[in-house]
């Protein structure tokens, strides 16, 4: 072993003394040939050739190419695509933001109603108004502000109006629609009566009551002009009760009543005709219809069940349920096991603020029962005792209306 390292060694030292020696000019003339033999051909000739260390070199680098494995090939492909890629995320962000700079300039306002429609209705305030106060002038980027903070902003500022929407439209339009209020409500307060809009949203405060529908709840804070009614959370007065409860009717508080009471007396066309609706106790819900009938609901449990058979037997519209002439209250929050509801209407004075007695014993807790069963027409009004016997209505023709 210590002679082929030995050897190896000379070898090396001759070679590199080989390299350092100073290399003689070739001559580049042709070899005089033999008169009877063509001259010989040199591929060679007229160019210069490389020194021993260049081709040392070029072979070692050759070397060190071939020596690359496919890992280190596959990691120079990744960062070639890296590299790649990042470039072109950077080309496209400079052209959005040079197209966001340059383009999209507002130059148009536009007024609309809330179906869409170009309009010139904006209610107590004019359009001009509306434009100074929206913190977006002509001139600047359509992608400059928040829509939904300007709406904010105009829904504070202008009380008188129900709803502002502000949307963009390319490419260069903002467009504004706008409702204007209508007073519809009034809850009374520590300051006074506060006016309310179709969406509970407050509208002024005045020193005596208005000529509008009453609401009755519990404030959860001093509402400002401007802002939407929010009503407090009730506890239930008796917890071991209220664990007894069905679970969909655990967590109702008066804000959740209040919303889908309106919805509902809404959807089913007697919103216009209720004067009181009470949701100070969520599991005890009243309204009173035309001030001539107190109609009682009681938990918000298949609600749209309870509206729609209550509508049925107000409005009476095949001839066979309540009259115009009738005074009293009318309950509808017993439900039987069968499912159905078991209303009862009591003959009783012009005063409303009578609360309907409780149910019987043989009745279940109401909204206990599966709701999916249509009333019975024969049982459809059943009057209680010590009451004005009335016509008996047929039942809603649609049975899917129970929730």
């Amino acid at each position: 072993m210590a002679t082929r390292k030995k050897k190896a060694k000379q070898a090396h030292h001759k070679q590199k003394r080989r390299v350092q020696a100073p290399t003689r000019e070739v001559s580049r003339q042709p070899r005089r040939q033999n008169e009877n033999h063509a001259p010989a051909f040199d591929q060679d000739a007229g160019h210069p050739q490389p020194r021993p260390d260049q081709r040392k070199k070029r072979y070692r680098r050759k070397k060190e190419h071939m020596r690359i494995t496919k890992a280190e090939m596959r990691r120079r492909r990744i960062r070639r695509r890296l590299v790649a890629g990042l470039l072109l995320v950077l080309a496209v962000a400079a052209g959005v933001l040079l197209s966001i700079t340059l383009l999209f300039r507002i130059n148009k306002f536009e007024f609309q109603d809330a179906e869409g429609k170009p309009t010139n209705d904006t209610g107590s305030y004019t359009q001009a108004e509306i434009l100074q106060a929206l913190e977006v002038k002509q001139g600047d980027n359509l992608f400059s502000f928040v829509p939904q903070q300007q709406e904010d902003l105009l829904n504070v500022k202008f009380p008188l109006l129900e709803n502002v929407e502000v949307r963009r439209r390319m490419p260069s339009t903002v467009v504004l629609r706008v409702k204007p209020a209508e007073e519809s409500y009034c809850i009374q307060t520590d300051s006074g009566w506060l006016v309310l809009s179709r969406q509970c949203k407050v509208m002024s405060l005045s020193g005596e009551q208005p000529s509008l529908p009453i609401l009755t709840g519990q404030l959860a804070a001093a509402p400002q002009v401007g802002e939407k009614l929010t009503l407090m959370e009730t506890p239930p007065a008796d917890p071991e009760q209220s664990e007894e409860q069905p679970v969909d009717s655990k967590g109702s508080t008066q804000q959740e009543a209040l919303e889908q009471m309106l919805k509902m007396l809404n959807e089913y066309g007697i919103l216009e005709q209720v004067t009181h609706l009470d949701i100070s106790d969520p599991e005890q819900i009243t309204f009173g219809y035309q001030d001539r009938i107190r109609v009682v609901i009681g938990t918000l449990n298949h609600l749209d069940y309870k509206i729609k058979f209550a509508s049925h037997l107000l409005q009476n519209k095949e001839g066979n349920a309540l009259t115009e002439t009738d005074r009293g209250i009318l309950d509808m929050s017993i439900i039987r096991n069968d499912g159905t509801i078991r209303p009862t209407f009591k003959q009783a004075d012009p005063e409303l603020a009578v609360r309907p007695e409780p149910p019987s014993p043989d009745d279940v807790p109401p909204d206990a029962a599966d709701p999916d069963a249509a009333p019975a027409p024969e049982e459809a009004l059943a009057p209680e005792d010590e009451t004005t016997p009335i016509a008996e209505p047929a039942a809603p023709n649609d049975k899917d209306s129970a929730a």
